[in-house]
């Protein structure tokens, strides 16, 4: 007990001679252990400056779209409304009515020139389909298998020969002749059906292309001396104007 006190009474004198040398109070200087206490307290749960605000409930939402065409009808309600009640400013109700007439008046022909337009690229789009569509057919004839033979024939014919040899064989062979005959039609219907906007052509192109240049190229005096045996000048004439095209 009395080093207790002793201890005590020399902590006390300690402090007093720390205040009458620097001029503050000790406590300042040295916090007590309740301080430190709740210091560290805090750094362990830090206190959010942000306090949530209670927000009123919210029994429903009700959302109702503006629209020019809304704002025009609410205006013209409104300008009947003060015309009834306001006798007086009858001329200016009126200025203002026939300002949201004109308004209403020019929206209405840019609505329906937007609709046009969209129903113009619709319908563009769609003949776009339909073209794409019928190339894609004639892609599938072509690669069925009844057209093989006739492929087969017509190649085996310009193949690995002059063109006076290939005019003899088609004169000497009427298979071959009749062969060359359907794949060159066939041509001459997919350069028709481009010609007046039935296959798309870039399609067709994309597809066709080599085999129809290789056969136009290798057959072109055949159906030179075909056209003056038969006196057509114009057949495979589209087919003609194709290659060209194509080349």
């Amino acid at each position: 007990m009395q080093q207790t006190q002793t201890g005590g009474i020399e902590t006390k004198r300690a402090k007093t001679s720390l205040r009458h040398t620097l001029g503050v109070e000790v406590s300042t200087l040295a916090p007590s252990s309740e301080e430190c206490e709740k210091r560290r307290y805090k750094k362990k749960v830090p206190m959010s400056k942000n306090k949530p605000k209670n927000k009123p409930d919210v029994l429903f939402h009700i959302r109702i779209p503006v629209t020019v065409l809304g704002v025009i009808l609410l205006l013209g309600l409104t300008l009947i409304v003060l015309y009834r009640f306001l006798p007086h400013s009858h001329s200016g109700i009126v200025f203002v009515g026939a300002v949201v007439a004109a308004s209403a008046t020019i929206y209405g022909a840019f609505f329906t020139a937007y609709n046009v337009r969209k129903g113009i690229e619709a319908l563009e789009q769609s003949n776009r389909d339909k073209h794409v569509s019928i190339a894609f057919t004639f892609i599938e004839r072509w690669n069925s298998p009844g057209f093989l033979e006739i492929k087969k024939s017509a190649w085996h014919v310009i193949k690995d020969t002059t063109q006076e040899a290939m005019a003899n064989n088609l004169k000497n062979d009427e298979n071959k002749r009749a062969a060359l005959i359907v794949a060159l039609n066939f041509f001459e219907e997919l350069a028709i059906s481009i010609r007046f906007k039935g296959a798309d052509e870039d399609v067709s192109k994309s597809f066709f292309r080599f085999v129809a240049l290789e056969l136009f190229n290798s057959s072109s005096k055949w159906i030179t001396q075909y056209r003056q045996e038969k006196n057509a000048p114009r057949v495979f004439l589209e087919y003609e104007d194709l290659y060209n095209r194509w080349k």
